[in-house]
């Protein structure tokens, strides 16, 4: 973004996050806000994801019979002066 669009400040970039998944009042949003590097960030959780039954592995963890997906959605909005 530096070299492409000229942008000198990348934490005037607006960050939005989305994550979809079927507990999200389980999801620790400033831990994913964390993640993002740069820019001004927002995020929420909505339900949505998918939990199907798997095999368990114990090695991994107890009692591990379902197979938990998450989606996410990040969307990166540069206000540029044109």
């Amino acid at each position: 973004m530096v070299e492409i669009l000229g942008i000198e400040d990348l934490q005037a970039v607006e960050v939005d996050i989305h994550v979809a998944c079927p507990k999200p009042e389980n999801v620790d949003l400033e831990q994913v806000k964390a993640t993002v590097p740069i820019g001004r960030k927002t995020a929420q959780a909505v339900e949505g994801g998918m939990k199907v039954k798997g095999l368990c592995v114990p090695n991994f963890a107890p009692d591990c019979d379902q197979i938990v997906v998450a989606n996410a959605a990040v969307t990166v909005l540069i206000r540029m002066n044109l």
